[in-house]
């Protein structure tokens, strides 16, 4: 992760709208939109959605986050949603993920991580 936070959120904030520029958000299927945690509290979902295809696996692994099923895409380049309440600091990256495969956040020039401090 980069070293500074996108956006900064108070630990129990809620009603929090985020808007990620990306592509591809159009092209889903039962897949979508998820939020990893450095902090591991148990209630993340563990997901391997790729395993068994051979030409996404390697560049894709499993990864643990919160599912975020109410987000909107805008267009194929943007998406909306509503960030959850989150009560424990922790940094926040948010992954998309569709046939093709998934991405995160992070990885792009736009985008570094969502702190709840």
């Amino acid at each position: 992760m980069k070293s500074y936070p996108s956006f900064t959120v108070a630990a129990g904030t809620s009603g929090k709208q985020i808007t990620v520029n990306g592509n591809m958000f159009n092209y889903k299927t039962d897949v979508g939109l998820y939020l990893s945690s450095n902090k591991f509290d148990g209630t993340q979902k563990y997901y391997d959605f790729y395993s068994s295809g051979r030409s996404v696996s390697a560049g894709n692994p499993p990864f643990s986050a919160y599912p975020m099923p109410n987000y909107k895409d805008l267009s194929n380049n943007t998406l909306t949603f509503t960030l959850p309440t989150f009560y424990i600091p922790q940094k926040l990256d948010i992954i998309f993920a569709n046939d093709a495969g998934y991405a995160v956040a992070s990885s792009s020039k736009q985008f570094s991580y969502i702190e709840v401090i």
